[in-house]
This record gives structure tokens, sequence and C-alpha cells, in this order.
């Protein structure tokens, strides 16, 4: 009879994740701020990502119903005029990182609320 005990580190991942090779990289974004307003015209930043080639950048309503999809390979992307953005509306955004050898890093999901004028 033989028994196994596993000690969980401080810094791993949350619900027994088993991480190789070190952390899963993550796109850090920057503005705007999570919860925070942002005004119009919206312009969306992020910290590059060491290597990406490009970043998927996907905006959504309250609902989690996508408004807005655009691919760049820049870390600041300007919402065009033309989508439907309310003033006091709450949105949430986020951006993938791709890599050249097809692996991917991600941010998390921000939430902002449009300024009133």
């Amino acid at each position: 009879v033989g028994g196994v005990t596993v000690w969980r580190q401080a810094g791993a991942p949350p619900g027994g994740d088993i991480v190789r090779d070190g952390p899963a990289a993550v796109v850090q974004l920057v503005t705007p701020l999570d919860g925070g307003a942002a005004t119009l015209p919206l312009r969306l930043v992020w910290a590059a990502a060491t290597g990406a080639r490009r970043y998927q950048v996907e905006t959504l309503d309250g609902a989690g119903t996508a408004l807005f999809a655009a691919m760049t390979g820049d870390t600041v992307l300007d919402v065009p005029a033309r989508i439907p953005l309310t003033a006091g509306a709450e949105y949430r955004y986020w951006v993938r990182a791709l890599f050249s050898d097809g692996t991917e890093a991600r941010s998390e999901f921000r939430r902002f609320r449009i300024a009133t004028p």
C-alpha cells in the first residue's frame, strides 16, 4: 500500500492545473482601466508580448455579444466610430497575442464603461 502527497506551491495555478516549462504568457492590458471610464473615440492599448507576430482584439457588449474584432501588428487599436458604443453602457475587451510557432497568449477580459459627455 502506497500513498501520494501533493503540495501546492505558492504561485501555482488555481484549480490544480499543471504548468510545464514555466507559467503561461499573458497579455497585459493597459487602457482602458478595469472598471474605468473610456472616452470616444475608443482606443484600446496593451503591452507588447515578446515575440508576438500579431494580436487578435475583441470588444463585447455587457451581454457578451461581440461588437468588433480586428487583427493588428500594433499594441494600440482605435475602435471605428461606426461601432455602436453608448455612453454609460458597459463593455469588455480582450487581446490574444499570436506567435509564429502557432502558440498564443491572452489577456483577461477587462470591463469598462463609455464616459458620459
